[in-house]
């Protein structure tokens, strides 16, 4: 059984790290963890990025499922700072992947797009 990372993988990695150093300076995300602050202007560079869309299938805006990236991104951003990862989480995992699961046509239609745009 082979256990390496497809190549898309590894590079979407390596984006997230130097996204990480770049947008998530440590001693920001300590004071961000500290005071549970959310910082907002991150998140909307994550959409940006396109990662608030792993999990959700292309007609809906997405870019697929694609769950080993998605937690890629979540281990990454959670090496510096859970005031971001843990609303990755929320917004790209349960919701996002909950209402493909369980929504109604109308719902994935209307609310996938908005987390694949991290609203």
């Amino acid at each position: 059984m082979d256990f390496e990372l497809p190549e898309h993988v590894r590079m979407l990695r390596d984006t997230l790290r130097r996204f990480v150093d770049e947008h998530m300076p440590r001693q920001a995300a300590q004071k961000w963890d500290k005071e549970n602050h959310f910082p907002r202007d991150v998140f909307a560079k994550l959409a940006d990025l396109g990662v608030m869309a792993l999990t959700i299938p292309e007609e809906y805006g997405g870019a697929g499922r694609d769950i080993v990236a998605t937690m890629v991104v979540i281990e990454e951003l959670s090496k510096r700072s859970l005031a971001v990862s843990v609303p990755y989480i929320m917004a790209s995992c349960y919701a996002g992947m909950n209402v493909v699961e369980c929504g109604s046509e109308s719902q994935k239609r209307t609310l996938l797009p908005k987390v694949a745009a991290g609203k």
